[in-house]
C-alpha cells in the first residue's frame, strides 16, 4: 500500500470503530510504537475497547518505545507450562492422535524434557509421535523425534 491511502484507511478504520464497537482488538508482532500509533492506543482506551499487544522476544536490554507505552496497558507474560500441566496437554494430543506406547509416563518425561513445556513443541511432538519410524518395540523416541523436528525446523 502506498503511503498516499493511509490517511484515507485511518478514516475508514476510525469510522468502523464508531459503526462496530469491537469487543477487542488484537495487535500481533509490535516492535516500535511511534507518536501515532500510541495516540491510537490512547484513544482506543478512551473508548474503553480492550488491546491485546503481542510482542515477541523483547528482552531487558532492549527496552525501547514498545515498553513504554506498555505502562498503561495490563500486562501478561506467557511462560512454558510446568509438569503437571505439560502432562495433561500430552494427555490430551495422545488421544487426538492416537499414540500408543508401552510405558506413556516416560513418553510424557520424555514429551516434557524436550519441549521445555512450550505448549506448540509439545503439539509438534506428539504430532510426530503418531509415525512409525519413531517406535520400537511398543515404546517411542522422544529424543529422535526432538532432533528431526530441529533438523526441520533448521532447515525452513
Amino acid at each position: 500500500m502506498n503511503n498516499n491511502n493511509i490517511p484515507m484507511l485511518r478514516k475508514i478504520f476510525f469510522a468502523m470503530l464508531d459503526e462496530i464497537a469491537p469487543e477487542y482488538i488484537i495487535f500481533d508482532h509490535v516492535e516500535l510504537v511511534k507518536p501515532k500509533l500510541y495516540s491510537f492506543f490512547l484513544y482506543l482506551m478512551d473508548k474503553k475497547i480492550p488491546l491485546i499487544i503481542i510482542s515477541r522476544g523483547i528482552k531487558k536490554k532492549d527496552i525501547d518505545h514498545l515498553r513504554m507505552v506498555l505502562f498503561d496497558f495490563e500486562k501478561m507474560e506467557m511462560t512454558n507450562l510446568d509438569r503437571l500441566s505439560t502432562d495433561k496437554l500430552a494427555d490430551h494430543f495422545i488421544k487426538e492422535f492416537n499414540i500408543k506406547v508401552n510405558c506413556m509416563d516416560d513418553f510424557k518425561k520424555g514429551i516434557y524434557k524436550y519441549s521445555g513445556g512450550n505448549p506448540k513443541m509439545v503439539k509438534e511432538l506428539c504430532f510426530m509421535a503418531k509415525d512409525a519410524k519413531y517406535q520400537s518395540y511398543g515404546n517411542c523416541s522422544v529424543k529422535l523425534i526432538d532432533l528431526d523436528y530441529r533438523i526441520h525446523k533448521a532447515m525452513h
